[in-house]
């Protein structure tokens, strides 16, 4: 029998191949990142027709704040809000 010396994908018998495989212990809790937890999203929808997801928004007198993608902070008068559609 022939068997690979060096350059072969396979050890020739009675070699170890150096790759080891880890499994978790089955009763070992694994906790995801934060950035993988699920977040709350909210839908604003405006008169316009436009909506926008945001993590997070506040009401200051007339102005709803809010942030979009990128974390970016806006700014809109509550008379903009199509208050119908964004509470459905």
């Amino acid at each position: 029998m022939i068997y690979p010396s060096g350059g072969g994908d396979a050890p020739a018998p009675g070699e170890q191949s150096g790759v080891g495989l880890y499994q978790p212990d089955p009763g070992e809790a694994v906790e995801e990142p934060a950035a993988m937890q699920e977040q709350p999203y909210y839908l604003l929808a405006f008169k316009d027709r436009t909506v926008y997801s945001t993590p997070a928004y506040w009401v200051d007198g007339d102005t709803i704040h809010y942030f979009t993608a990128g974390n970016k902070h806006n700014q809109a008068s509550l008379s903009l809000l199509d208050r119908e559609m964004t509470c459905a």
